[in-house]
């Protein structure tokens, strides 16, 4: 069966037109999350790296190590241009990044306990907590070492 299995994915993968043209492992620990902006990949894991790195001729670079949180990071996203990388997680931070520089743009303590997830479209930033509150914040306020949300919605 281990071939017919290898026969089939072969076919599937000429079907849909991918072809793996190498991997790789951007962090030590496991990967939280990613996200990707035209060439620019953004990955987080358990260990509180944020990694940025360029994805060229189907193979990823690493560009940026950033230490974003002593604990683990639930959560990172690129906005529309790439330009700014969002990262959050146990710490109860978001972190926000200059994607060219790696330069720290602002860190705010976004929830009273950890943030479980975080999400990223647009001009806004959704993040979620274990305090069971989600919050809506403007990525162009994340510059600001005093950023507020802009919307916290409470059961």
């Amino acid at each position: 069966a281990p071939a017919a299995d290898a026969r089939r994915f072969a076919a599937d993968r000429r079907i849909v037109g991918l072809v793996l043209k190498s991997s790789s492992r951007p962090h030590r620990d496991a990967c939280a999350a990613a996200s990707v902006c035209g060439g620019l990949v953004a990955t987080c894991s358990r260990d509180g790296v944020l990694k940025l790195s360029k994805l060229a001729d189907g193979i990823l670079r690493p560009q940026r190590t950033l230490a974003a949180s002593k604990l683990r990071l639930a959560g990172c996203a690129l906005d529309d241009a790439g330009a700014v990388a969002v990262a959050a997680g146990e710490d109860r931070h978001v972190a926000a990044y200059d994607s060219e520089t790696g330069r720290l743009k602002c860190r705010v303590e976004a929830h009273e306990a950890a943030v479980s997830c975080l999400a990223l479209r647009g001009p806004s930033v959704a993040t979620g907590g274990w305090d069971a509150v989600v919050k809506l914040w403007a990525v162009a306020d994340l510059t600001a070492p005093d950023a507020e949300p802009y919307l916290e919605l409470v059961d």
